[in-house]
């Protein structure tokens, strides 16, 4: 494994001491950029009349914004790396995420847009004060993926200088979107497309391209992939009965899809939220719903079985007959078998926006075998007689 330190991020640094904090803390910075991280915005709601992000562009030199040092240390490492030898490495890039804070010669490659486009509840109205936010907000996301792409293609180019790259398992996706403004929300944590949906592109060496595939995906099938592709049975891998988070993890290998043997690996996929962080203490969370947008009656808790085309919720503590939805359905009851879930009927929820990712991340897995090595599922078990494992990872978070 290839390791150097780890990244809370942008607004945790405020508060916390990580990776990119010790950075700053080096060149005499850390404070100014804790003060500039909480004069950007300081604490955020969840819906657009509580938006207090300023969208105000990186002050400082570009060398130092977050994920410029995220591609750029990636990078030193992979260098420092024998071209032969396996590797595993996880690179975290922040963005897009607030504070909206781009560098201003990525915020200049994008004009500002005023397109009233907002995906809304029946009757709910965003001012123009707070849309003149959102739509700072827009460029700024754009912005930030621009350069997050750019890191991404100069890390590229080093695999592909040293003859890494050809023999590379990549895997681009996020971990969440961002409402921006749909549905009267912002940020994250509800189960609309703009929040869950989030991109997934993957190249297989050696394999040809299958094309575009909407069939659902869980972002923990990319750990069975991973496992997989290492030559190890993910199925075992991921089903001890400990430690209490790696109990029997329900992830599937994508490799059959990459390889064209199947079309899909799954036919839903499930996610849920129950925000944590605004629990009241004593207070169940299905007694006090949490506004997001639809008169107090939405908790902030929710389960969710995702189809290709369809979408079925439970909100836990929902208030029925209270709450005014559009392009989103009402359901009263969901039974906890997800076979008999599907067998009810499904209410497609389509919205015409891609979801922006945030918290970008990239897998890229590197093996190779040489004549008299044992295979990778042998080694990993002498691993500590033998020191190694044949297998390569590299990971941009």
């Amino acid at each position: 494994m290839i390791s150097s330190g780890e990244t809370a991020g942008k607004q945790q640094v405020v508060s916390n001491y990580c990776f990119y904090g010790d950075y700053l803390a080096k060149k005499g910075m850390l404070e100014q950029v804790r003060d500039f991280f909480s004069q950007s915005g300081g604490k955020n709601g969840d819906v657009a009349n509580h938006n207090y992000d300023k969208a105000l562009p990186w002050p400082f030199d570009e060398e130092d914004y977050i994920d410029v040092v995220t591609g750029r240390v990636a990078r030193e490492q992979l260098r420092a790396h024998p071209a032969e030898q396996p590797f595993y490495m996880m690179v975290s890039f922040c963005g897009p995420h607030k504070p909206y804070d781009a560098p201003q010669r990525y915020l200049d490659m994008f004009p500002l847009e005023r397109e009233d486009d907002f995906i809304l509840p029946e009757g709910q109205i965003i001012s123009d004060e707070d849309k003149a936010s959102l739509y700072r907000q827009r460029r700024s996301a754009k912005a930030m993926i621009r350069l997050i792409d750019d890191q991404i293609g100069e890390t590229l180019d080093v695999l592909r200088e040293r003859g890494m790259l050809d023999d590379t398992l990549i895997v681009f996706t996020s971990d969440h979107g961002d409402m921006l403004g749909d549905h009267f929300m912002i940020q994250k944590g509800v189960p609309w497309k703009q929040s869950v949906g989030i991109p997934l592109a993957v190249r297989l060496p050696g394999a040809a391209p299958v094309g575009e595939n909407t069939a659902p995906v869980e972002i923990s099938d990319i750990a069975a992939t991973v496992l997989d592709y290492a030559g190890l049975d993910a199925q075992r891998v991921l089903s001890r009965s400990w430690p209490a988070y790696n109990d029997i993890i329900p992830s599937r290998s994508l490799l059959p899809v990459l390889r064209g043997e199947q079309e899909r690996v799954r036919d839903f996929c499930f996610s849920e939220s129950d925000f944590t962080e605004e629990r009241i203490d004593g207070v169940s969370i299905t007694s006090t719903p949490y506004w997001r947008g639809a008169d107090g009656c939405r908790s902030n808790a929710w389960q969710t079985i995702i189809t290709e085309n369809s979408k079925y919720i439970k909100y836990l503590g929902y208030k029925l007959g209270k709450c005014r939805m559009r392009n989103s359905m009402i359901c009263n009851a969901i039974r906890r078998s997800a076979k008999t879930a599907l067998q009810m009927k499904l209410i497609a929820i389509r919205s015409n926006r891609h979801a922006a990712g945030c918290r970008t991340w990239w897998i890229i897995i590197r093996r190779r075998r040489k004549r008299g090595q044992l295979p990778v599922r042998q080694i990993a078990r002498r691993r500590r007689t033998k020191g190694v494992i044949m297998c390569r990872v590299f990971v941009f978070w």
